[in-house]
């Protein structure tokens, strides 16, 4: 448990640390509110025969803690011992204008599920395969436009000591 608060401490540090770089005006990630995000999330991933359990997750609250103006909807996506941690950062009428999907360094099984609930929620908000396989090749700093969601979706990744950090924010130019 002790692990699991350190974790998220570094995740405040580095949600912080990354709204420090960010200088582009954000837009929603998606049109969807939380609710329907995570459900469409968890049909995707039923139908890719990924099992994320979001739908047992559809009353989510935020935490008491704020970032800035945003209030923080934790989830965690635990496959056994192996644990990803999702932030979704939203503003007060529950769209999400960032995500953060953190794990371990050391745990393999975790960083395939990040990159697993990465790829079903860049689907989500629209990506197309061809832009996917961009926005993969770009490295840790990578953006794309995509077309079907008409914005520029950023995928920054980040490591700190312990931890990777995949994060989705958008913009509308």
């Amino acid at each position: 448990m002790h692990r699991i608060q350190r974790i998220l401490l570094l995740a405040c540090f580095a949600f912080l640390f990354s709204q420090a770089i960010a200088a582009a005006a954000p837009v929603n990630v998606s049109d969807m509110g939380l609710s329907r995000f995570t459900y469409a999330v968890d049909q995707l991933g039923s139908q890719q025969g990924i099992q994320t359990h979001f739908a047992n997750y559809m009353r989510l609250t935020p935490s008491s803690d704020k970032i800035g103006p945003y209030d923080v909807y934790p989830l965690d996506y635990s496959d056994g011992s192996h644990r990803v941690l999702i932030l979704y950062l939203t503003h007060d009428a529950s769209y999400i204008e960032r995500i953060s999907v953190l794990w371990p360094i050391d745990d393999e099984t975790s960083m395939n599920n990040a990159g697993d609930l990465v790829d079903l929620m860049l689907g989500v908000i629209g990506l197309t395969k061809a832009e996917g396989d961009a926005l993969a090749s770009q490295g840790n700093d990578a953006s794309v436009w995509c077309a079907s969601a008409n914005r520029r979706i950023h995928l920054h990744l980040s490591k700190s000591d312990e931890i990777y950090d995949a994060t989705i924010t958008s913009e509308d130019s």
